[in-house]
């Protein structure tokens, strides 16, 4: 057999017995060939293992750079750092291929910011977008609008509903609260109180992890008090001690969302019984609180793979037309205990 290194376009024509256009119309799967002349292509490149010169398809792509805008929540939101840095790997993978990123950071509370920036990247031809968000109709509509001029979408870490994307990267959110509500039930009976704390119930990654929680929860429904919209360490501090003041009884907090610093300190020099803690991620103040004794359990989401896979699924889309890998694109959730980071450090 050939080594692919020797094959070329016009080398696979003349094999083929047909012009070099023919050959690229086939690899594109393009229209305008028989079926007959393009099963004997498509045979000759599986024999030939045909792989495309990378060198000048970079060149190609390069004369002809493409944007797809990204967009994420405010900077000061710790958590995406890690979503960043994947994305900055596709990014740097493609940049030789003609790939450029824009990121935007936008308000996480006033969905017009979004809206606003969603349709000037729209205006100005951008090729894809990747998109978190207010789950909002306003934001759908605009999504629907760059969907409807052709514009790939994939939405990662929390979806959006009824925008017509083609692809969602991030945790399976109801199984992540379903896996924090089994996690409190081994340490706590079916009669305690449980501190459920939210960001805006607007985002789905929020709505549906206290719906997974609620469901798998193995006491009443009226043992599980939610706390919505917390976000700011301030006013989450101060509504945890408030809250705690009215349910003296609360034995376990799930904390759905970021703020580790506010429940540490709304926790400080409470009298035994401790209260057990489950929460999300490994920021460094959640990886000490562990290591303290503070939270007994953190569910993991894999954050690199949110930022990676969703630009290398548009990348691959937009120069190879690409079936998308699935519409749920599940990143794997991972247990991490005190013993856990003992072990690696």
């Amino acid at each position: 057999m050939l080594e692919h290194g020797n094959i070329t376009i016009k080398k696979l024509a003349e094999m083929a017995g047909v012009s070099r256009g023919t050959v690229d119309r086939v690899l594109n799967d393009r229209p305008g060939v028989s079926p007959t002349v393009r099963e004997r292509i498509l045979k000759l490149e599986v024999e030939l293992n045909y792989r495309p010169n990378q060198a000048a398809k970079a060149l190609g792509f390069n004369k002809n750079p493409f944007v797809i805008g990204i967009l994420l929540p405010p900077k000061e939101v710790e958590f995406f750092e890690g979503v960043r840095a994947g994305v900055q790997a596709a990014a740097t993978e493609y940049q030789d291929f003609g790939l450029r990123i824009e990121e935007h950071f936008v308000s996480d509370t006033e969905v017009s910011e979004a809206v606003a920036v969603l349709e000037d990247l729209i205006e100005r031809g951008v090729k894809g977008l990747m998109v978190t968000g207010i789950d909002h109709p306003q934001m759908a509509q605009a999504l629907q609008r760059a969907v409807g001029k052709g514009i790939p979408l994939v939405t990662y870490n929390s979806d959006i509903a009824n925008c017509a994307r083609a692809c969602f990267v991030g945790q399976d959110l109801v199984q992540s609260g379903r896996i924090a509500a089994e996690l409190m039930a081994k340490m706590l009976p079916p009669t305690a109180k449980i501190l459920v704390v939210t960001s805006s119930l607007q985002f789905q990654a929020q709505k549906q992890r206290l719906e997974g929680f609620q469901a798998a929860w193995h006491g009443a429904s009226k043992t599980i008090v939610v706390l919505e919209g917390l976000d700011l360490h301030t006013m989450t501090e101060q509504t945890i001690r408030q809250a705690l003041v009215e349910h003296p009884d609360v034995e376990g907090i799930y904390l759905s969302v970021s703020p580790m610093r506010a429940v540490l300190s709304a926790l400080k020099n409470r009298p035994e019984p401790r209260i057990r803690v489950v929460c999300n991620d490994l920021l460094p103040t959640t990886r000490q609180a562990l290591l303290d004794g503070v939270v007994d359990f953190t569910i993991l989401q894999d954050e690199f793979q949110q930022g990676y896979r969703p630009l290398r699924y548009l990348f691959e889309k937009i120069t190879a037309d690409h079936p998308w890998p699935r519409e749920l694109d599940f990143v794997e959730s991972t247990i991490v205990i005190k013993e856990t980071l003992r072990r690696n450090p």
